[in-house]
């Protein structure tokens, strides 16, 4: 993989967990293509970039998060990369119970002609959604 690649990925996945940290909808909405397709796990599939936004408003709404990401490996092949890796949320809505969410994911990163990698494909294995309870570690 070319080192500059490497770096941009590294960089969008950066902006990624921080767009969700901060709960900023609209930075996450431009963070995906304009024919995005998500995968999210026990639901029909998420396909567009206005339809992504109009399922995860409530979401953004409801809930402050704390989403990590772990031991990402990516695979490029010319604009296309594919990244695996652990993800892990801690989400907290207005009763101040936190929840958390976390498993794999899989995710296929497309460069578009403007030279920025956007995310085009989401799915995700969730292995754990549960209440937290203050004696939980992370």
């Amino acid at each position: 993989m070319d080192p500059s690649d490497q770096h941009q990925l590294a960089a969008r996945r950066t902006e990624w967990v921080s767009i969700v940290n901060a709960g900023d909808l609209p930075g996450y909405v431009q963070l995906v293509g304009e024919n995005v397709l998500w995968l999210p796990p026990a639901q029909p599939p998420i396909e567009g970039r206005k339809a992504f936004e109009a399922w995860l408003r409530p979401f953004f709404e409801r809930f402050d998060y704390e989403f990590v990401i772990e031991d990402p490996d990516v695979r490029l092949s010319g604009d296309w990369a594919v990244e695996t890796g652990a993800f892990d949320t801690v989400m907290t809505g207005e009763d101040g119970m936190p929840t958390r969410h976390g498993g794999e994911y899989l995710v296929f990163w497309h460069r578009e002609s403007d030279g920025i990698w956007y995310l085009e494909r989401y799915l995700d294995q969730t292995l754990s959604d549960r209440h937290q309870t203050s004696s939980d570690n992370r």
